[in-house]
C-alpha cells in the first residue's frame, strides 16, 4: 500500500508541475558549483523535486507516518533519504547527511522542519555546513498557472 501511495504522490506531483509555467532564475549559481547544501521552506517541498539540483542528493525526512510516504516518493525522483526530525532521529539523520556530503552526495534541508516554527530555521544546516565546508544555497518556489 506504501509504494502505491508513493508512486501515486509522485505520480501528482508530476501532473501537478506540468500545468506551471516554470522558470529557473539565477540558476546558474547552483551550476557553477560542483557541490552544496541546498536549502528551502518546508513549505516549499512538493515542487523542489523540479529544481535544478545535481545528483546523488539526499535530504533528511522525518521519521512519522508522513514522512514514510514522502521518502517513498522521493524514491521515484532518484533522491536519497536520512530518515530523521528535530525531535525523533535527528542526529543519526544528520550525520548521515554529512557522510554523504563527505562521499560527494549535495544534501538538502528544510530548516524550519514540519513542526516549525515556520521559516524559522534551525540549527542542523549551520552544523552540516561546518561539519562538510559546503555552501548553502537557499532556493525558493513560486507557482503561476500556465497562461
Amino acid at each position: 500500500m506504501r509504494r502505491v501511495l508513493a508512486f501515486l504522490s509522485a505520480t501528482f506531483v508530476r501532473v501537478l508541475y506540468a500545468t506551471l509555467r516554470v522558470q529557473h532564475i539565477d540558476s546558474e549559481k547552483i551550476e557553477k558549483l560542483p557541490q552544496y547544501i541546498i536549502a528551502f521552506w518546508h513549505e516549499h517541498l512538493v515542487m523542489m523535486l523540479h529544481s535544478r539540483y545535481r545528483r546523488p542528493i539526499r535530504v533528511m525526512v522525518s521519521r512519522s507516518k508522513d514522512g514514510e510516504y514522502v521518502a517513498g516518493a522521493f524514491s521515484h525522483y532518484d533522491v536519497d533519504v536520512s530518515r530523521g526530525s528535530t525531535t525523533r532521529g535527528g542526529t543519526a539523520a544528520l550525520r548521515g547527511l554529512i557522510r554523504a556530503a563527505r562521499q560527494g552526495s549535495n544534501i538538502v534541508f528544510t530548516p524550519d522542519g514540519p513542526k516549525g516554527p515556520r521559516r524559522i530555521a534551525k540549527e542542523g544546516i549551520v552544523m552540516a555546513a561546518q561539519a562538510t565546508g559546503l555552501p548553502i544555497l537557499p532556493i525558493a518556489f513560486s507557482a503561476k498557472k500556465k497562461s
